[in-house]
């Protein structure tokens, strides 16, 4: 049997994902959350880049999963 070209360790780094689930600071205060959107204390709406895996997949406050 030949031998693939590739290693299976390099294969898998080279292929892993780019999704990193949590940030180091976050410069608000957080209230609610819903799809991709989340609001802070103050009212303002903002989209959610730094979703963590369960959020990334299925949006915050969905209704089937409450």
């Amino acid at each position: 049997m030949k031998e693939a070209p590739f290693s299976h360790a390099n294969f898998f780094s080279s292929h892993a994902s780019q999704v990193r689930s949590y940030c180091r600071r976050v410069p608000a205060l957080l209230k609610s959350a819903k799809g991709a959107m989340i609001w802070d204390v103050a009212g303002v709406e903002y989209v959610d880049l730094l979703a963590g895996c369960c959020p990334l997949y299925h949006g915050h406050n969905h209704p089937h999963l409450r």
